[in-house]
């Protein structure tokens, strides 16, 4: 008897890669190209002395190390130079301004956090009864993505905090999704 479970899948896409022979191609050619590899080139490598010319590299491996360290600096200071040109100079001087903003931003969200968040969290700790009612609930929210909460705090700071300034601080808390949401929600 026939049972539904018996049956062979009738996909085309299944069919379609049953049939196809390039996999079989593609093994034959790993299995020559590993028998090579493994018996084959160690025959070459001999004949031609390259085990020696191997160690030798090994022992300038510090040296190649240093030479790609010190390669990627020069491109690293040409692409620098490149960009310096590139990019309009009145800019460069609004950078150290606008990264001691964000500086200052990011450490009064990190203190406000810690006063507000750090005493709560061991008032909620040395009692079991507040323990028990706040943990669950600590313990759904923190479950909850981030990504499902960034619109929701979006449209709040959108609805009237806007012009306070103080608006970007909560979105990237919760990871860059905020930053997303803020250009696709203008104000």
């Amino acid at each position: 008897t026939d049972v539904e479970s018996t049956m062979p899948p009738k996909s085309i896409i299944y069919h379609l890669l049953k049939k196809a022979t390039l996999t079989k191609y593609f093994s034959k050619a790993f299995v020559k190209f590993s028998h090579f590899w493994i018996y084959d080139l160690p025959k070459v490598w001999y004949f031609f002395k390259l085990d020696y010319l191997y160690r030798l590299l090994a022992k300038l491996r510090h040296f190649f190390k240093t030479l790609w360290y010190v390669s990627l600096t020069i491109i690293g200071v040409y692409c620098s130079i490149k960009l310096y040109h590139f990019l309009p100079h009145q800019d460069f001087s609004m950078i150290p301004r606008l990264t001691l903003y964000t500086t200052l931003r990011v450490t009064l969200a990190m203190v406000v956090a810690g006063i507000i968040f750090t005493p709560l969290a061991i008032w909620v700790a040395n009692d079991n009864r507040r323990l028990s009612i706040v943990q669950p609930i600590g313990q759904i929210l923190g479950s909850i993505p981030s990504n499902v909460l960034t619109p929701f705090v979006v449209f709040i700071i959108r609805m009237g905090f806007n012009k306070l300034k103080w608006g970007l601080l909560p979105p990237p808390r919760g990871g860059a999704q905020g930053n997303f949401s803020l250009k696709k929600f203008p104000a």
